[in-house]
C-alpha cells in the first residue's frame, strides 16, 4: 500500500531560498521530492535533488502533442505524468512552482494536513465554472457547455487521476496530430483540461478554501506579486507569486505587467538584504525618473534639499554603502545633471560611507561605435554604445556593432585618470567574440597605444560570469575596446577606476 507521498517542485533553477524549502521534505519519512525541469535547451542543476527531466522528446514519445508554444509551460499536467511513471507508488502527488509560498514555520504542515484528512482525487485555488472572459477555457468550450477552471501553481492528484489525464491528453493528440498544422485548434492547458475533465467523469474535485481557509484573491492569483520581505508573520495562508532578487525585479519593470511596482524606499531595502546592485539599479533608475516627474523635480535641482533624489540619497547613505550605491547607478544611468564628482562632494560632506561607484571614472560618460547592426538596441551610434557603461550587467550585452574587421567601441572620460584597473564584463551568450581583443588609451583621440592585449587564442568565454580584470598603470582620457576578428562585438560593461591627474 502507498505511504509516501510526492511532491513535485517546478523550477528552472535552484537557489538557497528553494534549498530552504525542499530540505525539510526531504529529511521527513512521509514525503519524497523531486525537481521538474524543462531541458528543452540543456541540462539544469540540481545540486543532488532528484529530476524530472522534461523534453518535448520525451512526451513525444508518451504520445502527447507538444508543437504548441511553449509546452512546459502551457502544460504543467505533462510533469504529473513524468512523476507517476517514475515515482508509481505515491499515495498522493503535489505539483508546487518555485513562486509558490506556504507561509507557516514548517511548510510541510500544510502537505500533512491535507493528506491526512482530505483523500480527494483533485485539489486546487480557484476550482470553479469560469468566469466570462477567462480565454484558457476556450479550447475545451466544443467538448463541454460548462467548463470549469482551476489554477495551476499549487495542485493534488491522486495517482488514479492522472492516469486518467494520461489516456485522455493521448487520445486528444491523437486526433490534433492527425489534422493538418493550419487546421489545429489550440491546444488546452493544465488549468482547463485537467478541472473538465475530473469535473464531468465522476473524480472526487474540491478548492483548497472548501476544505479550510487557506488562500484570498490577494495572496493567491496571477496578478498579486509579493517579495518574501513583504510577507505577513506567518499566518498559514498560500501565497503566490511570492519571488526575490532578480525574479523579483524583472516582473517589475515598466511594460512588464500591471503589478504594482515597488516604491523607492521597498527598492533600498532590497539593496540591504544583498540583491544585486545591477539588478536594482534599473528598476530604480525608472522608479526615480517617475517620482521626479510626479514631483515636477527638474535636473538642474536634482540635488536640492527636500527634493526627491536628495530625501533618497539621505535615506540610503546612512545604512550602507550597497544602498548608496545603487541609487548613485541608478542616477548615472538616467545621465542627469548631478555628475559623480559633485556626487563624491556630497558624500565627503556628509560623511556617507565610500561606494565603488564613484570611483568607476567611465560610469556614463560619453561612448560610441564603429557601427550599428541588425542586433543594436539603439539606432544611434552614441546611444547604442552608452550601454556598455550604464551600470547596468543584467542584461545580455550593453550594446552591439555590425558584423565588421576590428569593430570597436570608445568612452570619453572626460578628463585624464591614472588607471589602475579596467573591468569588462562579458557577454553571457557568443563570449568568444571578445577573444583577442585590445584595449586602447589616449590622451587626445589621435594618438593611441595599446594598454593590453588579449592572446588570440585565449578562449574568454568562461570568464563571462565574472568581469575580466585588467591591471594597469596608465594614463588615459579615452579608452578603446578593439576587436581583432571579423565578427559582430560586444560586451555587457566596461568600468574603469583611477585618480584624476593634473596637468595632461
Amino acid at each position: 500500500m502507498p505511504t509516501k507521498n510526492l511532491v513535485i517542485v517546478r523550477t528552472h533553477f535552484y537557489d538557497q531560498r528553494l534549498s530552504d524549502f525542499i530540505e525539510p521534505i526531504l529529511s521527513s519519512p512521509d514525503y519524497d521530492v523531486v525537481i521538474a525541469v524543462d531541458e528543452n535547451r540543456g541540462a539544469i542543476e540540481t545540486h543532488g535533488i532528484p529530476k524530472l527531466s522534461m523534453t518535448n522528446d520525451l512526451f513525444r514519445n508518451f504520445g502527447l502533442h507538444v508543437d504548441y508554444g511553449n509546452i512546459m509551460w502551457l502544460c504543467g499536467d505533462y510533469a504529473l505524468y513524468l512523476a507517476r511513471r517514475e515515482f508509481p507508488d505515491a499515495a498522493n502527488y503535489w505539483l508546487i512552482e518555485y513562486d509558490v509560498t506556504i507561509n507557516r514555520p514548517e511548510p510541510i504542515s500544510f502537505f500533512r494536513e491535507l493528506d491526512r484528512s482530505h483523500a480527494h482525487d483533485f485539489l486546487s485555488t480557484h476550482f470553479r465554472e469560469r468566469e466570462a472572459g477567462w480565454f484558457w477555457g476556450d479550447p475545451m468550450a466544443p467538448e463541454y457547455a460548462v467548463v470549469w477552471r482551476s489554477y495551476f501553481p499549487l495542485v493534488r492528484l491522486s495517482g488514479r487521476a492522472i492516469d486518467f489525464l494520461l489516456e485522455r491528453r493521448i487520445l486528444a493528440s491523437s486526433r490534433i496530430m492527425a489534422m493538418e498544422p493550419d487546421a489545429r485548434p489550440n491546444w488546452p492547458n493544465d488549468e482547463s483540461f485537467v478541472a473538465c475533465e475530473l469535473h464531468y467523469h465522476g473524480f472526487d474535485c474540491a478548492d483548497f478554501n472548501t476544505l479550510g481557509d487557506y488562500y484570498d484573491g490577494s495572496t493567491f492569483f496571477n496578478d498579486v506579486l509579493l517579495h518574501p520581505d513583504h510577507l505577513p508573520p506567518h499566518d498559514g495562508k498560500i501565497y503566490h507569486m511570492v519571488r526575490d532578487g532578480s525574479h523579483y525585479l524583472k516582473m517589475v519593470r515598466p511594460g512588464m505587467n500591471n503589478f504594482q511596482r515597488p516604491t523607492l524606499r521597498d527598492l533600498i531595502d532590497l539593496a540591504a538584504t544583498g540583491t544585486a546592485i545591477e539588478e536594482i539599479q534599473p528598476v530604480l533608475g525608472a522608479q526615480i525618473a517617475f517620482e521626479l516627474r510626479l514631483s515636477a523635480d527638474v535636473p538642474d535641482k536634482i540635488l536640492a534639499p527636500g527634493g526627491v533624489v536628495m530625501t533618497l540619497l539621505e535615506e540610503a547613505a546612512p545604512t550602507s554603502p550597497l544602498q548608496l550605491g545603487a541609487v548613485i547607478q541608478a542616477l548615472a544611468r538616467l545621465r542627469m545633471r548631478c555628475t559623480l564628482d559633485a556626487l563624491g562632494l556630497l558624500a565627503a560632506e556628509r560623511g556617507w560611507p565610500t561606494t565603488e561607484a564613484f570611483s568607476n571614472v567611465a560610469l556614463a560618460r560619453p561612448a560610441w561605435q564603429s557601427s550599428i547592426g541588425t542586433w543594436s538596441k539603439q539606432q544611434n551610434y552614441r546611444l547604442d554604445a552608452e550601454g556598455g557603461n550604464d551600470g547596468n550587467h543584467a542584461v545580455d550585452y550593453g550594446f552591439h556593432t555590425a558584423s565588421e574587421p576590428n569593430g570597436h567601441w570608445t568612452v570619453d572620460l572626460q578628463q585624464t585618470y591614472l588607471l589602475t584597473e579596467v573591468r569588462i564584463y562579458n557577454r553571457l551568450e557568443f563570449a568568444h567574440r571578445m577573444n583577442g581583443f585590445q584595449l586602447l588609451a589616449s590622451l587626445d583621440g589621435t594618438t593611441w597605444h595599446v594598454a593590453y592585449e588579449s592572446p588570440i587564442g585565449h578562449d574568454l568565454a568562461p570568464s563571462a560570469y565574472e568581469p575580466i580584470r585588467i591591471a594597469l598603470f596608465t594614463p588615459a582620457k579615452l579608452l578603446r575596446m578593439r576587436s581583432r576578428q571579423d565578427d559582430f562585438f560586444h560586451f555587457r560593461e566596461l568600468e574603469a577606476y583611477g585618480k584624476p591627474v593634473r596637468g595632461l
